[in-house]
C-alpha cells in the first residue's frame, strides 16, 4: 500500500485511497533542513486541519529563498486561517532551538491562523534545559501553565497526551467529523 509520491510545496494533492481529503504542503524553515513542509488538510465536509510541525521559530528563514517563517504564514494567511484543529509542535516553553518551535515562538502563528482548537505535541521540554521552564514537565503541568498564561487566553490549547487512549488528540478528533 505504500508508494513514493513526490509532493510540490504549494501544490495541493489528494490520496486516491481517501475520498474527500486534500492536502496542501507549504515549505517552511526548519533548521538546516531543505524541503520541510507544513500541511493543511481540507475535508469534503468543509472542515480543515493544519499540521504545523517541522517549523522553526518565526524569524527562521527557508534555505531556498531566505523567506522567514512568519512571512510565509502571512503569505498563506487566507488558506491557513481558522482551521478546526491545529496540531502544533511545541518542544519547549520559550527556547530558541534550531529545528524545533517553542510555545512562545508559536504565539504569532496562532494570532494569524486563529485556530478553533490547538493540540500541542512533542512536549518534551528538553530544549528548555534543566534550569528553564518546561524541563521535565508532565502533560498536566503543561496544561496548567497554558491556562495560567495570558498569551493563550484567546486560544483553545490542549497538551496532547501522546500514546494514551484517552488523550485530547483522540477526544477532539470528533471536531473534524
Amino acid at each position: 500500500m505504500l508508494a513514493y509520491h513526490e509532493i510540490t510545496p504549494g501544490k495541493p494533492f489528494s490520496l486516491p485511497q481517501v475520498a474527500g481529503l486534500r492536502f496542501t504542503p507549504i515549505e517552511v524553515a526548519r533548521g538546516n533542513v531543505r524541503g520541510s513542509v507544513i500541511f493543511l488538510a481540507d475535508f469534503a465536509n468543509r472542515k480543515k486541519c493544519l499540521f504545523l510541525w517541522d517549523i522553526d521559530h518565526p524569524g527562521a528563514a527557508r534555505l531556498t529563498d531566505e523567506k522567514p517563517n512568519l512571512e510565509i504564514i502571512v503569505e498563506y494567511k487566507d488558506l491557513l486561517q481558522n482551521p478546526d484543529i491545529l496540531f502544533l509542535e511545541t518542544n519547549g516553553w520559550k527556547v530558541n532551538s534550531p529545528g524545533h518551535g517553542s510555545l512562545i515562538d508559536a504565539q504569532p502563528y496562532l494570532d494569524i491562523i486563529n485556530p478553533r482548537q490547538v493540540i500541542l505535541l512533542h512536549l518534551s521540554g528538553h530544549s528548555d534545559m534543566p534550569d528553564k521552564p518546561a524541563f521535565g514537565w508532565s502533560d498536566v503541568q503543561w496544561q496548567q501553565n497554558i491556562y495560567r498564561n495570558p498569551l493563550y487566553i484567546n486560544h483553545a490549547l490542549i497538551a496532547g497526551n501522546q500514546g494514551d487512549d484517552n488523550s485530547p488528540v483522540m477526544l477532539h478528533y470528533s471536531l473534524l467529523k
